[in-house]
């Protein structure tokens, strides 16, 4: 037998062995202060935070805290991942984005120089580490090598860990990539994620195995608005493509999985 074949099967027994897919999550609460209280941080924090976005002459507070108008790139072939999990937490905490975006960290009230890219690049490297280390963002994970990429379980934790102590924990959910019905569960899932609020990664691949990781970021049942980390922009997936067949996605043709809230 072809191990590509094998590869699908046991793939998919898998995914039929998980269960019920999750039902939608709490909505979150996007305005700047609430997602600043959801995050941890203290009223200190969210006044520097505050004074800094209200500053004489400033931008737009919603663009200047929207990392996707930074066309951010992952910066290894290997960290389409890690740059997707960086992007989901700058949605979701105020505070990281501005000093991702504009180099002002509010929890220290420093400034550090230099282009949003430096950083996100650092910053790449320490979310690989931690995704991928036995000891992971809660607790004890399968370890997996840096140059196959984030696994979707250290993904899962990362999310966990991104949504804050008052959102939702997030799970990797495998489904059969020859499985028309299960690819509609898939997107559903997403769905009900970003509608409430939520962004969820998306792994996609060739015919043998999951090889890039996306962020669904805007989502209805037409299409998916995604974070394309190698190209830095925000591309558009139809559902016809994604469920039916026709999946062409930074040149991957097969969806794998996908992380949502559990």
């Amino acid at each position: 037998m072809d191990w590509r074949v094998l590869v699908r099967r046991s793939w998919a027994a898998f995914a039929r062995a998980q269960g019920a897919w999750p039902t939608a999550p709490e909505a979150r609460d996007t305005r700047v202060d609430a997602a600043v209280a959801a995050a941890g941080y203290g009223r200190d924090v969210l006044a520097r935070l505050a004074a800094r976005l209200s500053a004489p002459g400033a931008a737009d507070r919603d663009q200047r805290l929207d990392p996707l108008r930074a066309h951010l790139r992952q910066a290894t072939q290997t960290t389409c991942g890690s740059a997707s999990l960086l992007v989901a937490r700058a949605i979701v905490d105020p505070v990281y984005a501005m000093w991702l975006l504009e180099g002002y960290d509010a929890r220290a009230d420093r400034a550090t120089a230099g282009p949003a890219q430096v950083r996100f690049a650092a910053a790449e490297s320490q979310v690989k580490a931690r995704t991928n280390a036995v000891l992971g963002p809660a607790g004890w994970q399968l370890p997996w090598p840096a140059a196959l990429g984030t696994p979707p379980w250290g993904a899962a934790a990362e999310m966990t860990r991104v949504a804050g102590p008052l959102g939702p924990g997030y799970a990797a959910r495998a489904f059969d990539p020859d499985s028309a019905v299960q690819r509609a569960a898939a997107y559903r899932a997403v769905v009900r994620a970003v509608a409430a609020g939520w962004p969820a990664p998306v792994y996609v691949g060739d015919g043998a195995s999951p090889r890039h990781v996306v962020l669904a970021v805007v989502a209805d049942e037409h299409a998916l608005q995604v974070y394309e980390p190698s190209a830095g922009a925000v591309v558009t997936v139809r559902r016809a493509d994604l469920v039916a067949g026709g999946l062409v996605l930074a040149g991957w043709t097969t969806p794998w999985a996908v992380v949502v809230p559990a």
